[in-house]
C-alpha cells in the first residue's frame, strides 16, 4: 500500500459444493497470466487519484480454488507471480 507495504488477503477453498460469500466479491476476470505453469485469472481497480490497486486473482492448484486479494502501488503481474510463487513453493 501507500507505506510500502502490500494488503494480500487469501481464501482456498477445499469444499467443492459449498458456496461462500467472498466469492461474490471477486469480479469476473479480465485478465490471465500463467505463473509456474497455473493459470491465474484476475481484474484490478484503481481508485481515483490514488496509486493503490486492488488485485483479486483466482486459480487452481492441486484441486484446491484459491482466491487472492491484493492492494499494491506495484505492477499486478509482478504482484501475482510472487505471491502464487510464494504459496505454492
Amino acid at each position: 500500500g501507500a507505506d510500502g507495504f502490500d494488503q494480500v488477503n487469501l481464501w482456498s477453498v477445499v469444499m467443492t459444493d459449498a458456496d461462500f460469500d467472498f466469492e461474490e466479491t471477486f469480479p469476473k476476470t479480465e485478465h490471465e497470466v500463467t505463473v509456474s505453469g497455473i493459470k491465474v485469472d484476475y481484474a484490478t481497480k484503481t481508485e481515483l487519484n490514488s496509486l493503490e490497486r486492488n488485485i483479486q486473482a483466482k486459480f487452481i492448484y492441486q484441486s484446491v480454488d484459491y482466491y487472492l486479494e491484493i492492494v499494491t502501488e506495484g505492477e499486478a503481474e509482478a504482484k501475482i507471480e510472487q505471491y502464487v510463487n510464494m504459496l505454492i513453493g
